[in-house]
């Protein structure tokens, strides 16, 4: 049985994820609040539906948590902002991890019992061995200059001393592909509108997408129905560089 009074916390709410997980959450019925916790305000009206405008960063949730009996927690807040120097990339890496820890040290003064943090497929590294496809049994090897990956990385090692500390809370750690769908404003999807697509002679790369709208139907169905553990997320099948090109007219 579903329990009616669970409460759930959405951090980055007011993302490009975060506002799709909640749409998508306001439509469970036994569902008890969400609490939608951006520094932003939120882009649509909401019901059912706690605003916290505070930066995760720099802003204790333990009584927040605690006040709100907040028992899942989907942590989406992350700073993709890139270093132009050492000083910029250090400040955003920290900005990451103060974040993740707020996050952690919130979920145990509330005892939440259902962590959900959304990494990256990027963690993996782009390897000339990496097997084909990449499977979650694979250790993540991310090159430290592609700053993204690195903080996903650290943030997730955060996240797994969290779950071997606290074995009776469920902890789910996604890897999504890139997510794409008509709500998209993102490096990836500005980027396949510039006028040329840049590519190397003799190289066709595969890519893989998530539906924006999938991506948030598994988060919320995680959030009704926790599953333990580490997933890759990825729509089925391919599609070249080229088709990319193609399909973009570029």
């Amino acid at each position: 049985m579903v329990d009616m009074a669970k409460v759930v916390a959405v951090t980055g709410a007011s993302g490009y994820v975060g506002t799709k997980l909640l749409q998508e959450l306001e439509r469970k019925v036994n569902l008890g609040r969400v609490v939608a916790i951006d520094t932003r305000p939120l882009p649509m009206p909401v019901h059912n539906i706690v605003s916290k405008r505070l930066d995760i960063t720099g802003h204790s949730l333990n009584d927040v948590f605690r006040d709100l009996n907040v028992d899942t927690v989907v942590h989406l807040a992350f700073s993709i902002r890139p270093g132009r120097n050492r000083r910029e990339i250090e400040f955003t890496r920290k900005s990451n991890l103060d974040g993740v820890r707020n996050v952690l040290r919130g979920c145990s003064a509330a005892r939440a019992n259902n962590l959900i943090f959304l990494s990256s497929h990027t963690v993996y590294g782009p390897h000339r061995d990496n097997s084909v496809p990449i499977t979650e049994e694979a250790q993540p090897r991310p090159l430290a200059e592609f700053q993204y990956s690195y903080d996903k990385w650290l943030c997730e090692r955060e996240v797994l001393q969290f779950a071997s500390e606290n074995p009776s809370v469920s902890v789910t750690i996604l890897r999504p592909c890139v997510v794409l769908g008509p709500g998209a404003d993102n490096q990836v999807a500005r980027g396949f509108f510039k006028p040329f697509l840049l590519g190397f002679m003799g190289n066709d790369p595969p890519w893989q997408f998530v539906h924006e709208e999938d991506m948030a139907r598994l988060l919320a169905l995680l959030v009704m129905e926790p599953q333990q553990g580490i997933y890759n997320v990825a729509g089925n099948g391919v599609v070249t560089y080229s088709q990319i090109a193609r399909i973009a007219r570029r």
